[in-house]
């Protein structure tokens, strides 16, 4: 695969398996498909101390833009370089340029997402709500997720005030931070190295044996937003198959609330196309 595809294909990857965690469709059982009791039914444990922790080392921020390193490791594995840049609560935005020109984009926003490959003089532009198949994930949980912090679905960043709605958890043999309620579609919770780092977000979606994990590791804390994971594994595990990717933040590089302004991609001369026609011009690289 040469260079300039491999920079397609990673903007049509990274965009589906933003697809693939936010659409785990599910009616939720009494058992998950890993065997685990539904958590409604586990006992309760009180969440303040840990959350404390954690949260203590969480600062608010405006905006970032950070270069970052894409490696896909299933169903091909290549890595490749972009550069994020996201305004909190308003979009995320990867692009990927060669030789001084953008060759591909992935914008993300509250209600809207576009994907557009200029070589391939394609894009893709769906709504949010459909990738996220009625799961209340917004844009700011999508943020969390990618920079390893938990998050109330439909909401933000968990703080020290939502200890009420979670509890702690260690029948599977790991401490898990987990929500009272859990929505009707998945089950999901976080996995815990106390005192202060979470290391794992995992969604089950058990009827139909669909499950996504964002393994976190390598914390970095000084940054002017606190906390922040170095490195993110997603491994997502569905009926047509595996994938994995990981996503790699250079922080040291990074510009925080910097009142940087994001333009939309242009998409003037491109064909529009569907996700699936994407995903077989991707095949086909």
């Amino acid at each position: 695969m040469n260079r300039l595809s491999s920079y397609i294909y990673a903007a049509a990857a990274m965009l589906l398996v933003a697809a693939v965690f936010t659409g785990c469709r599910s009616s939720k059982g009494t058992v998950s498909s890993d065997g685990y009791q539904s958590i409604s039914s586990q006992p309760t444990v009180t969440a303040v101390s840990p959350l404390k922790s954690i949260t203590d080392n969480y600062r608010d921020w405006t905006d970032v833009s950070v270069p970052v390193t894409l490696r896909l490791v299933s169903p091909k594995n290549m890595s490749v370089s972009a550069r994020a840049r996201m305004v909190r609560g308003r979009c995320i935005d990867l692009s990927f340029r060669m030789l001084g020109f953008e060759v591909a984009r992935v914008w993300l926003t509250p209600d809207s997402v576009v994907a557009a490959s200029r070589p391939k003089k394609v894009y893709l532009a769906e709504s949010l709500s459909k990738l996220t198949s009625g799961l209340p994930i917004n844009l700011d949980n999508l943020q969390d997720m990618l920079m390893g912090r938990p998050f109330m679905p439909g909401g933000s960043t968990v703080t020290l005030a939502d200890s009420a709605a979670m509890r702690l958890d260690n029948s599977s043999g790991s401490l898990r931070l987990l929500p009272r309620r859990q929505h009707p579609m998945a089950d999901y919770g976080y996995v815990l190295d106390l005192p202060s780092v979470v290391t794992a977000l995992a969604v089950v979606a058990g009827d139909h044996d669909v499950s996504f994990t964002a393994s976190y590791s390598g914390p970095e804390p000084l940054t002017p937003a606190g906390n922040v994971m170095d490195n993110v594994a997603l491994d997502i595990d569905t009926p047509r198959g595996a994938y994995a990717a990981e996503v790699s933040w250079k922080w040291g590089s990074a510009r925080w609330n910097d009142m940087i302004a994001v333009d939309p991609p242009a998409t003037a001369g491109l064909r529009r196309v569907t996700s699936a026609q994407l995903m077989k011009i991707v095949k086909e690289l």
